[in-house]
């Protein structure tokens, strides 16, 4: 071949380069490239095919993690990835559409299905790809919100039997108010109470209990100044602890154990069982119960009428010192209101301030005095009747005769017959005579008046 023939040759090969570069760049600059690319089906990776479609919509597929490039057999297909429009990092060329595909519609749950709260369950989308529909399903952790109980579940229906008794007298716990008969117990006696707690995951489930004793209407547990606490770590280890500021409780013990909930479901249920005594009365009576899981889910429980406790305190009695009117007192309790100073002064306990008692002042017990006792003293009347008895004794030596006869009529006398009084304005002649008396003492003070301020009218 000579040197002319192979110049043609490379000179037509530069030509058809040239050509397709062109025509590359055009359909560039038009957006019509096409571009292959491995179209992965969320949710069923096993089906993934290759595909060519436009360069403009590339973004889109990459998105719901399709990849550039054939498919692959060996390739392993990447996690469900967070469906974000654009994809993170990509850049738009916001001279060409840029409509973004059609945002996933949330379908929970699929017309018929039942969500089971107690179970991971599936969540559905439903997507466009380019003409195609697409329903893909993604496994979804549920959030449950299901509380412990002693007794109803959310609709009302018993899943405990007997779910709370105090030392044996045993009751089912309603909604949230239960009406308990109330129990009486003596200061220094052993109570038993007992709880039975009902979790949809299990006894294993539930991480706190608590129990709160002298509660009033309208009381919340927390404003209890006797509570009991039971806690399980996440390792199951179980700690008691006490709220107790005012020394009520005594010689607690917690334990727990599984046993049946009710005598009809088979269900188990966490039991437990709170060991006490009570040092001192409490001013209020109702019981309440509050219990959680390990999901934080918590219920509180109320009971009335509770528990009365009676009896003398078993604690040594309260001090308190003070100032009234400028003198420093030592008080020491004698009952729940009352207490005594050092001084012997008694004290009362009202709107939470203590107030010395009014004490009447007694007549002044003094010694005899020169004169004898005057009638202030507290011993004049035991005086008075000495000196009868002295008088009695001097009157019989001076004159035997005088005791003959009896004066009954003076002894007896206790009051005086006054004479009849007249109303005056009853009287026509008293009326007359005011009349004249009054005319003349005005008179009399018109020439006062005249003499002392003359030439003034009034």
């Amino acid at each position: 071949m000579g040197t002319k023939s192979i110049l043609a040759i490379s000179l037509i090969v530069v030509l058809l380069i040239v050509a397709i570069t062109f025509d590359d760049a055009f359909a560039a600059k038009d957006g019509n490239a096409k571009v292959t690319i491995c179209h992965i089906l969320p949710g069923n990776p096993d089906n993934a095919h290759t595909i060519t479609m436009s360069e403009k919509s590339v973004p889109s597929h990459l998105a719901h993690g399709d990849i550039l490039g054939e498919c692959v057999e060996d390739t392993t297909p990447p996690l469900a990835p967070t469906l974000l429009t654009p994809l993170d990092g990509a850049v738009i060329d916001k001279s060409e559409d840029t409509t973004p595909p059609l945002a996933p519609t949330l379908l929970t749950p699929l017309d018929g299905a039942v969500i089971d709260k107690s179970e991971d369950t599936t969540i559905h989308f439903l997507s466009q790809l380019d003409d195609e529909v697409i329903i893909s399903s993604y496994p979804l952790e549920v959030r449950d919100f299901a509380a412990p109980t002693l007794g109803l579940d959310d609709r009302g229906n018993r899943l405990v039997d007997n779910g709370f008794s105090y030392n044996g007298n045993s009751i089912d716990v309603e909604w949230h108010f239960t009406s308990y008969p109330l129990v009486t117990v003596q200061t220094g006696k052993q109570n038993v109470a007992e709880f039975k707690i009902y979790d949809n995951h299990g006894p294993d489930f539930i991480s706190h209990f608590e129990l709160a004793f002298g509660l009033a209407g309208g009381e919340s547990i927390e404003m209890s100044k006797a509570v009991i606490k039971w806690d399980k770590s996440f390792d199951g280890i179980e700690t008691v602890t006490l709220v107790d500021p005012e020394n009520v409780l005594d010689k607690i013990k917690v334990t727990t154990s599984e046993g049946s909930c009710s005598y009809e479901l088979q269900q188990k249920c966490l039991i437990v069982k709170v060991v006490h005594t009570f040092r001192a009365p409490l001013d209020f009576n109702i019981l309440g119960t509050n219990v959680w899981d390990i999901k934080r889910n918590a219920w509180q429980n109320y009971f009335n009428h509770g528990i009365e406790i009676v009896g003398e305190s078993l604690n040594p009695p309260k001090e308190y010192d003070g100032i009234n009117k400028g003198q420093i007192y030592h008080l020491t309790e004698t009952g729940k209101n009352t207490a005594v100073d050092e001084f012997g002064n008694s004290w009362s306990l009202k709107y939470d301030q203590w107030t010395m008692d009014y004490i009447a002042n007694k007549k002044i017990i003094d010694g005899i005095e020169q004169d004898g006792i005057n009638r202030n003293n507290a011993w004049f009347n035991f005086y008075k009747y000495g000196q009868e008895l002295v008088a009695k004794e001097v009157l019989e030596q001076s004159c035997p005769s005088c005791f003959d006869e009896e004066f009954a009529e003076i002894n007896d006398v206790f009051s005086y017959e006054f004479p009849k009084q007249t109303d005056k304005l009853l009287d026509s002649e008293i009326q007359k005579k005011m009349l004249q008396e009054s005319k003349i003492a005005e008179n009399t003070l018109q020439q006062i008046f005249d003499s002392l301020y003359k030439n003034h009218y009034y």
